[in-house]
């Protein structure tokens, strides 16, 4: 490869981007969509903005974007499919992994396929089974009723989950995420 840059493509082209279509995902760039009934999946390389021509450092976004949520800046067009940004639900694939952000790294000389590998297997042990746990407003409601369910999940998570739960009428679970909300926020 001459560059990162072109590096970064054949991870996105050759290899990121067979995984994900066998899961039925489409492809606009770096970014790859599935709908999930009303709801879209959404899988998004972001490459670092200190990305040079020698190496390119990018993250693994995950998000989900609810058709009952959309509204204002986190809503999209009838008939497209949304941007990352514009989901109300996500999370960081290295967030899933570690617990903390994860930044992975091609170079022009690097090995595109061990990095591949790497978030291939990220991909179908953590990010797919997160999407699709957090892709059903069914499925949401209902952690939104189980208290242990509320203690374990990401603050990203909660907040469009109180909206979610409200909007379908219910008060009650609605209440016990503000509730979690409200005890993460007096513990720091």
């Amino acid at each position: 490869m001459s560059s990162a840059q072109e590096a970064f493509e054949s991870l996105v082209r050759d290899h990121v981007w067979p995984t994900l279509r066998e899961h039925g995902f489409k492809r606009s760039k770096a970014t790859f969509h599935r709908r999930h009934g009303p709801n879209w999946q959404v899988v998004n390389l972001q490459k670092s903005e200190y990305s040079s021509r020698d190496m390119v450092s990018f993250t693994v976004n995950l998000a989900i974007g609810i058709a009952a949520l959309r509204e204002g800046p986190l809503s999209w067009p009838d008939g497209r499919r949304p941007a990352e940004s514009r989901c109300h639900v996500r999370e960081r694939l290295g967030s899933l992994l570690t617990g903390e952000d994860v930044w992975w790294s091609v170079a022009a000389d690097g090995d595109v396929e061990r990095t591949s590998e790497a978030i291939r297997i990220a991909l179908e042990t953590y990010g797919l089974p997160w999407l699709d746990a957090h892709a059903d407003d069914e499925r949401l409601a209902a952690m939104a009723r189980d208290p242990a369910a509320l203690r374990t999940t990401s603050a990203w998570v909660l907040h469009p989950m109180a909206r979610l739960v409200r909007k379908r009428g219910d008060e009650r679970a609605a209440e016990a995420v503000e509730q979690e909300l409200a005890r993460r926020a007096g513990q720091s």
